[in-house]
């Protein structure tokens, strides 16, 4: 389906974002002093990025309703140092306690899964959560055979 997407000139501050970051090149803009236009829609891939990068929300996307984007706080962005620092001491942790993992932190990790990059932003991705020992097990064990096959195989 072709989304609809308007740009309100009184709210536009004619600074050119969406028609940079546009992948599809679907903006354009005469002038620094004109409001960019929308052509070609039915090339849109629906990423929501004109929408999000839009610093006076003068882009409505028919598929980002309003409210659906959420506005970036500088307050709460880490520093360059800290986000250094995060991904140097990031670890994967192997030693899991015996006891089941609480809905709502589960709930929690599906939903900051959401925000990671998906193709065309189609954000297909499903979760299945198992919770039953023996079936985790069960797909620990067939996972590990799996791997062994493939490395043998390379």
């Amino acid at each position: 389906m072709v989304p609809t997407v308007t740009i309100k000139k009184d709210y536009c501050i004619k600074c050119g974002l969406c028609v940079q970051d546009c992948v599809e090149g679907l903006y354009s803009q005469d002038s620094k002093d004109s409001v960019p236009e929308v052509h070609d829609l039915e090339f849109c891939i629906s990423c929501g990025h004109c929408s999000a990068i839009c610093p006076s929300n003068a882009i409505i996307h028919s598929g980002f309703p309003q409210g659906f984007i959420q506005p970036i706080n500088r307050k709460n962005q880490p520093s360059s140092e800290e986000l250094l620092e995060l991904l140097r001491t990031r670890r994967s942790m192997r030693v899991f306690q015996d006891k089941p993992v609480e809905k709502q932190q589960i709930e929690q990790i599906i939903d900051a899964a959401r925000f990671a990059p998906t193709a065309h932003n189609t954000q297909a991705t499903q979760y299945i959560v198992i919770q039953n020992k023996t079936i985790v097990e069960n797909l620990a064990t067939a996972t590990t055979d799996q791997l062994s096959m493939v490395v043998k195989v390379v």
